[in-house]
């Protein structure tokens, strides 16, 4: 017995789980008809009290209705009417269009000039007769929707119909509007977001203490910054041995580990700089020799060696003798060389003017 309950009531878990979601009735409905308009007094229509009727004069509707449907979170649902039988004139063509708004009035058989204006260029859903032929059937959507969570459709002849029809569709019940089941990702209030975690963020002073990173090893006590930005205190557990100015240590101790074979110091090696020989460079530094010892005696040879002084020729040079006096190491008026070149010869006198 208990195991026969326990298989039924899993069965109705089951089914549960598989039903989308529950059925509604719509909050409101009405129907508006344009041959009520006006002072004519024209018979009552035939539709039964609660029936929304919809028809088409071929090129504007005369009669359509409206619909209110609202299912939080929803973004799809189905809407079923039946038809009335016996109502039906024509090939009944309806659409569902999201109206402008959503205050109209309910009621049957109003003024066609309190109906809801509807825009069909937005969304609209055709109704697709079914399986048996007794009603219409409006697959909603979003485009159909004139609120999160809410449609409210006119009634009216599918933009595309041209021929008239006349039909009547009883009053929506509670299985006549089936939404899906609500969407997670379009829920308007996900609740408040947790806030950033800072990663830079440490725990208050009194918390718990950090674990080590290694087994064996001690954490890093918390110090205060210099002014330049280092931490004073030990890397690790111990602190690093003091170095001399010029000197490098042999050996650096290092902590043990727990579990760890006990290791031999790790040895450090000073080096000296490796000296870089460079081509040419013992050539230029011989030459650049040469020339500052070898400079200085060129210009001083060059300062004091003797010049002859300026020398007259021609006649010039003999009232040159005359006038100055004799010239050491030669009697007066002994012939002497003059001329330039080839042409310097003795000479005895002047040279005779040029007419």
């Amino acid at each position: 017995m208990r195991r026969a309950l326990a298989v039924a009531s899993g069965a109705l878990l089951l089914l549960a789980a598989a039903t989308p979601a529950s059925a509604a009735s719509p909050e409101r409905s009405g129907w508006w008809n344009r041959l009520s308009s006006g002072a004519l007094l024209l018979p009552a229509p035939t539709a039964a009290p609660g029936d929304l009727r919809v028809a088409s004069g071929g090129d504007a509707p005369t009669a359509y209705a409206a619909v209110l449907l609202r299912a939080a979170g929803s973004t799809s649902a189905t809407l079923e009417l039946v038809v009335r039988g016996g109502s039906a004139v024509g090939t009944p063509d309806v659409g569902a269009c999201p109206t402008a708004k959503d205050d109209w009035p309910a009621g049957d058989d109003q003024a066609f000039e309190l109906a809801p204006a509807y825009d069909c260029g937005l969304g609209s859903a055709v109704g697709s007769p079914t399986a048996d032929g007794t009603g219409l059937v409006f697959l909603l959507d979003g485009t159909t929707q004139t609120a999160p969570g809410q449609w409210s459709l006119a009634l009216v002849p599918a933009p595309a119909t041209a021929a008239p029809f006349v039909v009547d569709l009883q009053p929506p019940g509670p299985q006549s509007f089936l939404p899906a089941p609500p969407d997670p990702a379009a829920d308007p209030d996900p609740g408040p977001a947790a806030p950033p975690t800072d990663p830079t963020a440490t725990e208050p002073s009194g918390g718990a203490a950090p674990e080590p990173l290694l087994p064996g090893v001690e954490p890093v006590p918390a110090v205060p910054a210099t002014d330049f930005g280092v931490a004073p205190g030990p890397l690790l557990a111990g602190e690093l041995p003091s170095v001399g100015a010029g000197t490098v240590p042999a050996t650096v101790p290092l902590p043990a580990l727990a579990g760890a074979a006990p290791a031999g110091p790790l040895r450090t090696f000073a080096t000296r700089p490796v000296a870089v020989a460079v081509p040419g460079l013992e050539g230029d530094r011989l030459l650049a020799l040469l020339l500052l010892v070898g400079l200085p005696g060129t210009v001083g040879y060059a300062a004091g060696k003797n010049r002859s002084a300026p020398q007259l020729i021609g006649g010039r040079a003999g009232r040159a003798v005359v006038a100055t006096g004799p010239v050491s190491g030669a009697a007066e008026g002994a012939p002497r060389q003059r001329g330039i070149g080839r042409f310097a010869k003795q000479r005895e006198r002047a040279p005779r003017r040029l007419r």
